[in-house]
């Protein structure tokens, strides 16, 4: 069974909390993160200039400027920490065009990683179910799908 610190329960939700609490550390979990900027990025005084559509000679020109201009700007924000992360040998993904990433690793590097300043919240990754519809919303076979408009 793993200690977690104060800091480790005030980041980790009750499901992550638990799994890592009952861990011996070897165990391979996954979580899904959410980063925050760390050092000068805090105070989000470091930020490029909103892009101009008509500066472009396209829709499809200004969009790919503003992905590499989010792109730039999440690396500049949490580039730090998911540098961290990755030095603790976890399998990341995400963390490109938003501060949300999902790791998976041994429960022992999960806990390490929770110890990051840009570490803001985890949660243990899990299944989402959808759910059934109910026999009155639940179309007959003898009906028709509804028209798409």
């Amino acid at each position: 069974m793993m200690h977690l610190s104060a800091i480790h329960r005030q980041k980790a939700d009750p499901l992550l909390e638990a799994a890592l609490r009952e861990a011996r550390g070897h165990e391979v979990l996954r979580a899904v993160m959410l980063l925050g900027s760390v050092g000068a990025e805090a105070d989000g005084s470091v930020t490029e200039e909103a892009l101009d559509p008509d500066a472009f000679p396209s829709h499809a020109d200004y969009r790919h400027a503003q992905v590499a201009q989010w792109e730039r700007q999440t690396t500049r924000e949490i580039g730090e920490t998911v540098r961290e992360i990755d030095k603790l040998s976890l399998k990341r993904t995400g963390g490109e065009i938003s501060p949300t990433v999902i790791v998976e690793g041994p429960a022992r590097r999960i806990l390490q990683s929770l110890a990051l300043p840009g570490v803001r919240h985890a949660s243990l990754d899990r299944p989402i179910g959808l759910p059934e519809p109910s026999a009155e919303q639940a179309p007959r076979s003898e009906e028709p799908w509804p028209a798409r408009e």
